[in-house]
């Protein structure tokens, strides 16, 4: 059902329809850590009711919605948290947790419901304390464990920093052992500057020699399944998007929701999105302009995925694969 409700929304949008297949939904801005590559914990947001955000998962889903990600900030700082990942599932959207594992035990029903969960973790314990809290980087580790243990199906998640990719890619290349320990792959996220984090984390941006040499290492260990992103988002990102210009899809088959209940093409448009509350939530999401513009950050593998790129299905496929284990 969800392949076919994804194929119709693909070819819908070759006629110049709209359907929101993906919203990835920044349930909140409030976050019990104060990473240095992030500025929404700095940032106060007015959040959506319970209700409010139960119906806007009601209405994508009867758009034609088929995967909702719950991100933030930090998801799990909602109380009520367990009740919007239950109603996605009950609207029948497959459901991902972006989190820092810090709450998973007094979550663990809440995540549970979900049908994968991504906890930050980047590698060497020095770099990811510098990078997210003294003391943090155990407290990764024991809630990636207590994940696999309690039957969620997670990922462990890294975040390309600059010092992250010092000393040969030393504290990356422990991600990547550890995942593979596992038998988890590792989540790559590339970092960008937004209106929220412009002013801290250019120290921690690689450059783009520094993103090119570490996609083509992780192309490597993207061969033998260790790492989940696939090479054409790797080769998008290994550019920085240099000079690279696409018709995204940003506004046209997903959309950001943010926790005041405004709908945005992605993060880097957020003043130009309309109030879902006022306007409802499909329509304001109808209302957005389309844009065309490059990108280096996790909307490309939409952009690739709905493209209907080979290896960006190979990938989606193989997240079914997991699932089912």
């Amino acid at each position: 059902m969800r392949v076919f409700k994804l194929m119709k929304g693909v070819a819908l949008s070759k006629l110049g329809k709209k359907t929101p297949l993906v919203v990835i939904n920044k349930v909140t801005f409030r976050c019990n850590l104060q990473c240095k590559y992030c500025g929404y914990w700095k940032t106060p947001r007015k959040n959506m009711t319970t209700e409010q955000c139960k119906r806007a998962i009601s209405e994508f889903a009867d758009a034609g919605c088929v995967y909702w990600e719950f991100t933030g900030g930090e998801p799990t700082t909602r109380d009520d948290i367990g009740m919007l990942i239950g109603h996605a599932k009950d609207c029948g959207l497959m459901v991902s947790v972006a989190t820092n594992g810090l709450l998973i035990k007094k979550r663990l029903g809440a995540l549970k419901k979900a049908d994968f969960i991504h906890i930050s973790f980047d590698g060497d314990k020095k770099i990811h304390e510098l990078m997210r809290g003294k003391g943090t980087h155990q407290k990764s580790l024991e809630a990636i464990r207590f994940a696999i243990d309690s039957g969620i199906n997670v990922y462990p998640e890294t975040v390309l920093s600059k010092i992250s990719l010092a000393n040969d890619f030393d504290s990356l290349s422990k991600a990547v052992d550890f995942a593979e320990s596992l038998g988890r792959r590792l989540t790559i996220t590339f970092p960008y500057r937004d209106s929220y984090n412009w002013k801290t984390v250019d120290e921690i941006m690689p450059t783009p020699e520094e993103m090119r040499a570490a996609t083509e290492f992780l192309a490597e260990k993207e061969k033998g399944g260790v790492v989940k992103v696939r090479r054409p988002y790797l080769d998008w990102c290994g550019d920085f998007g240099e000079g690279k210009k696409i018709n995204c899809l940003a506004g046209k088959l997903f959309c950001e929701l943010f926790p005041d209940g405004k709908v945005a093409h992605c993060l880097f448009y957020e003043d130009e999105g309309i109030d879902g509350l006022e306007h409802g939530f499909v329509n304001a999401f109808k209302m957005l302009e389309p844009k065309r513009c490059g990108c280096t950050v996790g909307y490309m593998e939409y952009n690739f995925l709905f493209s209907l790129n080979p290896k960006a299905i190979l990938d989606r496929l193989g997240l079914m694969k997991d699932m089912l284990r």
